[in-house]
C-alpha cells in the first residue's frame, strides 16, 4: 500500500484523559489484578475439532484488563455460525462473564486472541468477534483453524475477511433468551473486534489529525495515546497465553503498535487476536509483550483496552484470516529514521529515533516521527518558518546502494510543524511506488530548524528596462519586447508578507539570439512554491501520462527529484520559439535566484522579436 497515513477519520471518540478517580473506581468494581492467574498448564493445547462443539458446552477463558497477569473469564457456547467467517470456516457464538466484564460493560477491543479452553485442557477457540455497543455476546474464531497458522508456507493464500457477519434467526433469538443481547442488537449481526492501537508521540491536535487518517487504512483500529515501545529487547518468556500481545509497525518515539492477546505460544511460536491486523499475509513487524493500564468502558461505541507495549520480543511473520503468527526471539531488522529538530522559539533541541519495521509504512511513518520531534520543541500550533534537509538510504534491486537527499524551507499561517512534513512523505512515497524495480529503504536521517513566525515573499511585479534607469510594467496585456541579437533586461520584485522583511529586487539579463528575429516566445518567473513536475505525478497514475512523463527508470527519478525548484528558490526562464518560415531551434534560458525565504506565485508574459 502507498502509505496506510494516506488515508482518512475514525469517528469520534470521547477523550481518552482519564482521571484518577476514574481508575480508582474501575479497581473498585474488580479490574484491579486480583493476584497472578496461572497459565494453563500447556501454552501449545491441542484443539477442539468444530464438530464437538455444541451448544450449552462451557468453557474457560484467560486474558487481562490490567497489568500483565491474565486473569478467568467463563464461557458458555450458544451455537454455530455456519461459514460466519469465511467459507468453510465458522464462528462460535457465546456468552462471556466475569467481574472485569462486568465492570467494563461486556467484551471489549484488546480481548482479540484471549484463548477459551474446554474442560479437559483443549483450546476451543479465540475471542475476535462480538455485538455492536458494549455486549457480553461474542463470537470465537476455532482454534482448530488458528492453529493451521502454525504451517503457513509463506505463500499461504487468504480468503476475504469480514467486516460483519449476519447472524440467523435461531441464533439471534438464542441470544436474546440469554439476556445479555436486545434483539435489536443480535439483529445487527457480529462485528471483528477493533483493535486498540497505542500511538506515541504525537501532541492532542496532531495526534487527532493522524487518526483521522487512520480510519479508512485496513487497521480496524480504537486508537489512543500510549508511551513509546522501547528498543531494548524484551524476553519471549513474557509472551504467554492469555496475556496481552502487541504488534508494531514502528516503535522509539513513534510506536504504532495494535493491542490484543495471545493465543496459544507452540515451540517458540505464538498466535494471536484470532484475526488480521493489516490483513497483509507475509510480513514483517515486530511483536512485543504490553502491560495493560486499564479497559476504558465505554457505553455507546464499546469498551477498550488501554496498554504500553513493552520490548520487542519476536517478529511478526503472517497477518492471516484466523490469527497473526510471531517467531519468539529476535525482532526484525528495523529501518531506523533519525532526526534532531531545534526550534528558536523556545531554545530546545531534540534527538529521537523510531525504528520502521516495513518499507510500506516508512514514507508516512518517517514523516511522522518528524512531526513527533517538531511537537516536542516547537511546543505550539500556529504560524511558523522552518528549513528541513534529510538524506534517505536504500539498497536497489542488482545490490547498488542509493542515497538521495532533500533540503527546502518551508512556511505555514497555521501550523508549521504539520507544513514541514509532507514534501517528505511525497517524494519517499514516490521511489517506493516507482514501477521499475524492486528497492529497499535503509535509513532516514532529517535535520530540522523552526521559527515563531511566517514570512514570505511573493511575485509583486515583473519590470523590463526600456531605457537608462527606466522600467515599465510587463504582462498579459504588454509583452517583452526584444531585438536579434540584442539583451533583455528584466527586473523583478518581490513583496514580503505584511512587509514583515523588506522586499527583493531581482535583475536578469538574456541575450537574445541572433537568428531570432521575427520569433515570439513566453517568459515564464515561477517561485518555487508555486512549482509543480507533472512528470513525476505519473508515477502514482501512469496511465494518467503518456510514456510515463518521460520517466523511464529509477535513475530518471532520482535525476527529477535532485532537479526539483526549493520553495526558496526562483526561476525565471526565456523561451524563443522558431520564427514563422524559419528552420531555427526553440532557445530556453533558464536563471535561478536562491533566496532567504519562500517564495510564491507564477508569472507568464508574452515575448515578441522584432522581425
Amino acid at each position: 500500500m502507498r502509505s496506510f497515513l494516506h488515508r482518512a477519520l475514525t469517528r469520534g471518540r470521547r477523550s481518552l484523559a482519564v482521571t484518577l478517580a476514574a481508575v480508582l473506581a474501575l479497581g473498585a468494581l474488580g479490574l484491579a489484578a486480583p493476584g497472578v492467574t496461572a497459565a494453563p498448564a500447556n501454552p501449545c493445547p491441542a484443539a477442539v475439532p468444530v464438530s464437538q462443539i455444541k451448544a450449552g458446552m462451557t468453557g474457560s477463558g484467560l486474558t487481562v484488563s490490567q497489568g500483565t497477569a491474565p486473569q478467568p473469564f467463563t464461557v458458555k457456547v450458544i451455537g454455530l455460525l455456519n461459514d460466519g467467517i469465511a467459507p468453510g470456516l465458522d464462528m462460535i457464538i457465546v456468552e462471556t462473564d466475569s467481574p472485569a466484564l462486568t465492570a467494563a460493560g461486556g467484551i471489549w477491543a484488546g480481548m482479540s486472541g484471549s484463548p477459551v479452553y474446554a474442560a479437559d485442557g483443549r483450546i476451543i477457540g479465540a475471542v475476535a468477534y462480538g455485538l455492536d455497543g458494549p455486549s457480553k455476546i461474542g463470537g470465537l474464531t476455532p482454534a482448530e483453524e488458528m492453529l493451521k497458522v502454525l504451517a503457513f508456507p509463506p505463500a499461504a493464500g487468504q480468503a476475504k475477511q469480514p467486516a460483519r457477519v449476519a447472524l440467523p434467526k435461531a441464533l439471534q433469538d438464542a441470544i436474546t433468551r440469554t439476556g445479555a443481547a436486545t434483539a435489536a442488537e443480535a439483529s445487527g449481526g457480529m462485528r471483528r473486534l477493533k483493535l486498540p492501537l497505542g500511538i506515541s508521540g504525537l501532541n492532542q491536535q496532531h495526534f487527532d489529525k493522524i487518526t483521522t487518517v487512520l480510519s479508512k487504512s485496513r487497521l480496524n483500529a480504537v486508537p489512543y495515546r500510549a508511551s513509546a515501545a522501547p528498543a531494548a529487547p524484551a524476553s519471549p518468556a513474557e509472551i504467554v497465553p492469555g496475556g496481552n500481545f502487541a504488534a508494531a509497525l514502528s516503535y522509539g518515539d513513534v510506536t504504532l503498535a495494535g493491542v490484543g492477546t495471545t493465543t496459544v505460544v507452540c515451540n517458540g511460536t505464538a498466535l494471536a487476536f484470532g484475526h488480521p491486523l493489516t490483513f497483509s499475509g507475509k510480513t514483517t513487524l515486530s511483536a512485543h509483550p504490553a502491560d495493560a493500564l486499564f479497559v476504558q468502558p465505554d457505553p455507546l461505541f464499546g469498551p477498550f483496552k488501554v496498554a504500553n507495549p513493552g520490548g520487542v520480543a519476536g517478529t511478526l511473520d503472517q497477518d492471516r484470516l484466523a490469527a497473526i503468527r510471531a517467531k519468539l526471539g529476535a525482532g526484525p531488522v528495523p529501518i531506523p529514521v533519525d532526526a534532531t529538530v531545534s526550534a528558536a522559539g523556545t531554545g530546545l533541541t531534540r534527538t529521537g529515533t523510531t525504528r520502521v519495521n516495513r518499507d510500506e509504512d516508512l514514507p508516512g511513518l518517517a514523516a511522522t516521527h518528524l512531526l513527533a520531534d517538531m511537537d516536542r520543541v516547537v511546543q505550539k500550533i500556529g504560524e511558523g518558518t522552518s528549513v528541513v534537509t534529510w538524506t534517505v538510504t536504500g539498497r536497489r534491486a542488482d545490490g547498488r546502494t542509493f542515497t538521495y537527499t532533500r533540503g527546502n524551507r518551508f512556511a505555514s499561517q497555521f501550523d508549521i510543524s504539520f507544513e514541514s512534513i509532507f514534501e517528505m512523505v511525497d517524494k519517499l512515497s514516490i521511489l517506493q511506488v516507482q514501477p521499475f524495480e524492486d528497492i529497499r529503504f535503509t535509513s532516514v536521517k532529517a535535520s530540522a530548524s523552526a521559527t515563531e513566525q511566517y514570512r514570505q515573499y511573493r511575485i509583486d511585479k515583473v519590470l523590463q528596462k526600456v531605457g537608462p534607469n527606466r522600467y515599465v510594467a510587463v504582462g498579459a496585456s504588454r509583452p517583452v519586447r526584444g531585438r536579434a541579437g540584442g539583451v533583455i533586461q528584466i527586473r523583478i520584485l518581490l513583496a514580503s508578507f505584511k512587509n514583515r522583511t523588506p522586499g527583493v529586487t531581482l535583475d536578469v539579463a538574456y541575450k537574445v539570439p541572433a537568428d531570432k528575429r521575427g520569433s515570439f516566445g513566453s517568459l515564464d518567473v515561477v517561485g518555487g512554491l508555486s512549482s509543480f513536475d507533472d512528470s513525476l505525478s505519473c508515477i502514482f497514475d501512469p496511465t494518467a501520462c503518456a510514456d510515463n512523463g518521460g520517466v523511464h527508470n529509477v535513475d530518471q527519478i532520482l535525476a527529477k527529484l535532485r532537479a526539483q525548484l526549493r520553495n526558496d528558490q526562483l526561476t525565471a526562464t526565456l523561451t524563443l520559439e522558431p520564427a514563422p518560415g524559419r528552420p531555427n531551434r526553440r532557445s530556453v534560458t533558464k536563471a535561478t535566484r536562491n533566496l532567504s525565504l519562500v517564495v510564491a506565485g507564477r508569472r507568464s508574459i508574452p515575448v515578441v522579436i522584432a522581425a
